[in-house]
């Protein structure tokens, strides 16, 4: 039972994304409501009740672009000028250190065996078994790819972006915007990227994890 629901699941998925639509995304909000909740087909936005598809879809992106951006709450100024040294200090050590990375076809290789199968494909329509069912054809170019990223630092926008999906916590009143989390799908290559990187970024940070406690005592010492 749980695997049908699960394969259901993922094809309702794999349609919004492969025909985006307002009556698909009107289509996933009702599913995420769950049964207990087909009879309220409303969404409320500034006191307003939206019944169409496109009200809705567009209440909903309104609604996440407004928590996507940083609100001021009242952060303690020391702490985000200590927190602005810090990121000096780390930037200086690795200048100082001339660390450089360089990935192999192999690395990449490692890292595509991290992707997790199964799940909803991305904006451009990938999904983690595209790079696993062929990773003689993809590897050097992300490994071109990915080397270029790291000598350039520069992230291109497309890793940065995603889809998200409402879903409706828990008990909560459907018709409320504010009862619904943002679940967002990154791209693969995002992922993989990550995966790429990491066991590089960890190496890196316990060969330099002594220059920072030391630059980390002194600045103390500064700010005290």
């Amino acid at each position: 039972m749980r695997r049908e629901q699960y394969i259901d699941r993922a094809q309702v998925y794999k349609e919004v994304m492969d025909n985006p639509s307002n009556e698909m995304f009107y289509r996933l909000i009702c599913r995420n409501r769950g049964n207990r909740n087909k009879d309220s087909m409303c969404i409320m936005e500034n006191g307003e009740l939206q019944y169409s598809a496109t009200d809705q879809t567009q209440s909903f992106s309104k609604y996440f672009e407004d928590l996507a951006f940083p609100k001021d709450k009242g952060y303690d100024p020391d702490f985000l000028d200590l927190c602005n040294v810090r990121h000096k200090i780390i930037q200086q050590l690795c200048e100082q250190e001339n660390i450089t990375t360089e990935f192999s076809t192999q690395n990449i290789c490692d890292a595509i065996k991290q992707l997790h199968s199964g799940k909803a494909t991305d904006e451009l329509g990938l999904a983690a078994e595209h790079f696993k069912n062929s990773p003689a054809i993809v590897t050097q170019f992300l490994t071109d790819c990915f080397n270029t990223i790291m000598k350039d630092k520069l992230i291109p926008h497309i890793f940065k972006s995603g889809i998200v999906i409402p879903v409706l916590k828990k008990g909560k009143n459907p018709v409320m915007m504010d009862n619904y989390r943002g679940i967002a799908i990154t791209p693969v290559v995002s992922k993989l990227f990550e995966c790429t990187i990491l066991p590089s970024l960890t190496q890196n940070f316990n060969s330099q994890h002594s220059n920072l406690d030391l630059q980390r005592a002194c600045l103390c010492l500064w700010l005290g």
